[in-house]
């Protein structure tokens, strides 16, 4: 975080964050590269997903739903998993050809899609499915062949169409009494809006997710999701039995 003029800490993330970051990828590429266990069976894992194949076209939808009648949210999330592999195989192998078609599917997805709907469920497809779409972003954000527009039009599907129900869902909890949604509704829509922050430059989103995992009123807030704690300090968390 460097300095600025008048001598006030400037904060900038390091991109890429979230999941990966430059080091991450180097140790990938090293043990893979010396064929050392267990990175290299982790990778032959990836190489071998049928996620992780050229040759398919994304299949964009303007309208993802999740949750109710028309539900076809599988179309969404079987695109963005092919995304994050191919970025994360170019990522270890340098082979680009994985690179560009994970800019096209970015591409497609940010200009197509414009609504994400459903019944309560849409709540944790935003934080979930946000929190996936901005790793996938993040690990491509750096690539000469993702266009400075592209880039933009992803941080704006992010911020247009996933961000505002992750805020509102912990703003609000869908109307519903504080106590009724357990922690994952809280945690996943916490992720949702940090990744977001991360992948948009934007720090006060990161900020907003902090403060709510730290002194936020739902179950997924720090003072409420270990909720006993045992002798000896083995904390007992809401969820556990899931």
């Amino acid at each position: 975080e460097p300095a600025s003029a008048s001598g006030v800490q400037v904060r900038k993330f390091t991109h890429p964050g979230l999941l990966h970051t430059d080091a991450d990828f180097e140790r990938m590429r090293t043990q893979v590269a010396a064929g050392a266990q267990p990175w290299l069976d982790g990778w032959n894992a990836l190489t071998a997903s049928s996620r992780a194949q050229l040759g398919r076209a994304p299949v964009p939808l303007a309208t993802v739903v999740r949750g109710g009648d028309g539900e076809n949210f599988r179309t969404m999330v079987e695109d963005m998993e092919r995304a994050y592999q191919f970025a994360l195989r170019w990522k270890v192998s340098g082979n680009t050809a994985y690179a560009d078609l994970a800019v096209t599917y970015l591409d497609a997805w940010s200009s197509t899609m414009t609504t994400l709907t459903g019944n309560a469920d849409r709540f944790l497809a935003a934080g979930i499915y946000g929190y996936q779409w901005a790793n996938a972003a993040e690990m491509m954000r750096g690539y000469a062949g993702w266009s400075a527009a592209g880039v933009a039009r992803f941080q704006k599907l992010l911020l247009d169409v996933f961000y505002p129900l992750c805020h509102s869902f912990l703003r609000d909890h869908n109307g519903a009494n504080i106590t009724n949604y357990w922690a994952n509704w809280d945690l996943c829509n916490v992720c949702g809006i940090l990744a977001i922050g991360v992948f948009c430059d934007r720090i006060d989103l990161y900020d907003e997710a902090i403060a709510y995992y730290k002194t936020g009123r739902g179950n997924g807030a720090a003072a409420h999701n270990v909720y006993l704690l045992h002798p000896g300090y083995l904390g007992q968390w809401q969820e556990s039995g899931r």
